[in-house]
């Protein structure tokens, strides 16, 4: 009877202890459960890119070049541009009635850039017949070449609307070839919307129209 006894208090003392340790589990688990219901929960990172801002009209896409936007130039930008040339107008392709050309690196620079398909920009200042300079830049981002012209300072200009600035867009470089016959004399490159800038005419070869006029790198 003794050891019946025994055995029954070992198997209560077995019983107890395995409840306990069934409780100290139910416990951790639903502690566990409770510290991960109140984990933040992840947020995705947003698939929609950030769009580059499109210059308005009369703004110089910027890149990797500081020019002021045409907008913002002085009403005298472009006067005693030769005696400026090397000082005030440093960073500046300037073209005097095609016969006298300062800052010619320029141009070289545009042309290294852009035929490697690198983003590339230029201003230049040219002259009317009466002396007005004409301010024209030219962007190229990797894909599409973009020409805004200034002509706000030409005394006999016709008037056109956003400020006499004149916006063209380009897909393409192109190289003439002079050893096609055409009536018009070729400048050696020009902007187009096709790769074929020639046309047949009945008359023979001309270009096409709707180019648009680049400097060519000076010799």
């Amino acid at each position: 009877m003794q050891n019946m006894l025994n055995f029954q208090k070992k198997s209560l003392i077995i019983v107890s202890a395995s409840v306990a340790a069934l409780g100290v589990w139910f416990a951790l688990s639903v502690a566990e459960t409770r510290q991960i219901q109140h984990l933040p929960t992840p947020v995705a990172p947003s698939a929609t890119p950030v769009e580059a801002a499109t210059p308005s009209v009369g703004e110089t896409a910027r890149i990797d070049f500081s020019a002021t936007p045409l907008a913002d130039l002085p009403a005298d930008y472009g006067e005693n541009v030769e005696k400026l040339a090397l000082e005030k107008y440093h960073d500046v392709y300037i073209s005097v009635h095609g016969e006298r050309l300062y800052n010619k690196a320029i141009v070289d620079d545009f042309y290294r850039e852009a035929l490697a398909g690198k983003p590339a920009f230029m201003r230049m200042i040219q002259y009317t017949v009466e002396g007005d300079p004409i301010v024209t830049d030219y962007y190229y981002d990797g894909e599409i070449f973009t020409v805004t012209e200034d002509s706000s300072r030409d005394n006999f200009s016709d008037g056109i609307s956003n400020k006499n600035f004149h916006v063209s867009t380009y897909k393409y470089l192109v190289r003439a070839d002079h050893s096609r016959r055409v009536e018009e004399p070729q400048a050696d490159y020009y902007l187009s919307n096709h790769q074929n800038i020639y046309a047949q005419t009945t008359e023979g070869e001309t270009l096409i129209g709707s180019l648009g006029y680049i400097p060519s790198p000076p010799p």
